[in-house]
């Protein structure tokens, strides 16, 4: 048995002279140990072409409970962060889907690159899958790192867009998923050629001996090699990074570097603060100019005749056969046919006038004012709203085509707007649910209708009948709001919101909009009453 064992060595020392050993044993001991090594699958200490292995026994179990701990830790950890934004209806917002997405990125890496890295390289030393798991096993640790890379730029461009531009539309649930969709799509596409050039192959004379391979990349020639290294280094580290430091630099200075409007300047306004905080939204104006089709008539200013002092419209004969309120005007002076009588006509259309069906607009009672943002990122709700200033509007502009049957009429009304407000969802990076009282206010708010009209006869006479309209408002002058208490009164964790909204006026105006629409409803509806009872002889 051992003569026919050591011949078989003879053999294979003949074949393999270069199998030595520094340890001054002898070539039959040293044969022996690596004849022993390719029947039982142990390693080798030594050899020319490798290097020394670290064989220290203390080492091995240091490394092994490390990457024990690291993949308990990353397995749990991240699968946790999947169950939990999975099992809760309010966690699933886009913010929370980007990191479910990178939690699976990491649960890839964990599952792909532990146990693989850790058992061929320290423990064997060679690799014992085979050639198909090789492919699969490279591919996939580079494809989990490409989307943890393309997964924090997306969440990058989440977190600027919601705290330098919080009340700015976002991404909805659906264009999340397909932003995942596209981040698992470009990684896959860009790991492809590793999948390809991953295989087995032997390094050394140790593995030709062993008839043991290792799993690595082997490209075809040193270019296509560094050709791909610098496409990698571009698309997952020089873009991701460019993108993370010019967001987060810009976020970092809207919520450090900038002045935070309302914040106390004496000690006198912190301790008003502390009783009574409140969220001070400050837009600044931006100057509407419309574009219409002209008619014969043309643009008109704000010199429309006005309500005399100390008198109010409901004073006035609203139910004569001929209101009292409308201006007679020469033949050919289309300036006050067309918008002085309607300028004359506001306070008494605001005030309404029973009379004729035209309910009153100043004070106008609305209730359950909802501003939401796509999939319900967070919800605005203002469960009843008084809104005063109706009686104030200018007409601005007041132009008809009669070719086109519209009539396009631009006011420029103040109001004011106090009530109370529900709020829940995300504002900023934070989970808000709260309840407060709300004001909002603005010197002049600029609304365009642009009103489908026929004509119709009443009572033997040519009348206006309003069809229906479209209609856009921005606010002309500057736009206040307070939101009371929506922070709790901490107004430094309200900073990069209050920063960001006291720039833009379109911001604000995402608040302000669904309370413009429901007062250019009311209005069109009066409107529409005004223009039925009035004949149109007596308007021009």
């Amino acid at each position: 048995m051992v003569n026919t064992g050591h011949s078989t060595i003879q053999s294979y020392i003949q074949k393999y002279p270069h199998v030595l050993f520094e340890d001054g044993i002898s070539e039959i001991n040293i044969s022996l140990y690596n004849f022993t090594w390719v029947q039982d699958g142990l390693s080798c200490i030594f050899d020319e072409n490798i290097g020394e292995f670290v064989t220290s026994s203390l080492f091995k179990i240091f490394i092994f409970i490390m990457y024990t701990v690291i993949f308990a830790f990353a397995l749990t950890g991240n699968g946790l962060v999947c169950f939990v934004v999975y099992s809760s209806p309010r966690m699933k917002t886009v913010t929370n889907y980007f990191i479910v997405n990178l939690a699976v990125g990491d649960i890839l890496m964990t599952v792909f690159c532990v146990p693989f890295s850790f058992v061929p390289v320290l423990v064997l030393r060679y690799w014992p899958f085979g050639s198909i798991m090789c492919r699969v096993v490279n591919y996939t640790q580079a494809v989990s790192v490409m989307v943890s890379a393309y997964t924090m730029f997306a969440i990058s461009i989440d977190r600027y867009l919601a705290i330098v531009q919080p009340l700015k539309p976002r991404l909805g649930k659906a264009a999340a998923k397909v932003v995942v969709m596209a981040v698992w799509a470009g990684a896959a596409a860009t790991a492809t050629p590793i999948g390809v050039v991953a295989q087995l192959h032997k390094p050394s004379q140790w593995h030709v001996a062993c008839n043991v391979g290792v799993c690595g990349e082997m490209w075809s020639d040193l270019k296509s090699s560094e050709r791909y290294s610098l496409a990698l280094l571009i698309l997952q580290f020089g873009l991701p990074l460019s993108a993370l430091v010019a967001t987060y630099a810009r976020i970092a200075c809207v919520v450090w570097a900038e002045r935070t409007p309302g914040e106390a300047q004496s000690e006198r306004d912190v301790r008003v603060q502390k009783s009574k905080r409140k969220v001070v939204v400050g837009g600044a104006g931006a100057a509407c100019r419309s574009r219409g089709v002209d008619s014969g008539a043309p643009s008109t200013g704000n010199n429309g005749g006005t309500t005399p002092a100390g008198e109010t419209p409901a004073a006035a004969d609203a139910g004569l056969a001929a209101p009292p309120f409308l201006k007679k005007c020469k033949l050919n002076d289309n300036e006050c046919r067309l918008s002085s009588n309607l300028q004359i006509a506001m306070p008494y259309i605001a005030e309404g006038i029973q009379e004729i069906g035209i309910s009153s607009t100043d004070p106008l009672i609305l209730e359950n004012i909802v501003m939401d943002t796509d999939e319900s990122v967070f919800k605005f709700v203002l469960p009843t709203l008084k809104v005063q200033g109706g009686r104030k509007c200018k007409v601005a502009d007041f132009k008809q085509n009669l070719e086109e049957s519209t009539m396009k009429l631009t006011l420029d009304c103040p109001f004011l707007g106090t009530g109370t407000y529900k709020f829940s969802g995300q504002m900023s990076i934070f989970n808000i649910e709260r309840e407060g009282d709300f004001k909002l206010h603005t010197d002049s708010m600029r609304t365009t209708m642009t009103i489908k009209m026929d004509k119709t006869i009443v009572n033997g006479k040519k009348h206006w009948k309003l069809l229906s309209y479209q209609s856009a408002s921005e606010p002309s002058e500057s736009m206040h709001i307070e939101i009371d208490g929506l922070f709790s009164g901490e107004l430094n964790r309200a900073r990069s919101f209050l920063s960001a909204v006291n720039k833009d006026w379109d911001s604000t105006l995402e608040i302000g909009k669904p309370i413009a629409d429901a007062i250019v409803k009311n209005t069109f509806e009066n409107l529409k009453a005004f223009f039925l009872r009035v004949p149109i002889e007596d308007l021009l």
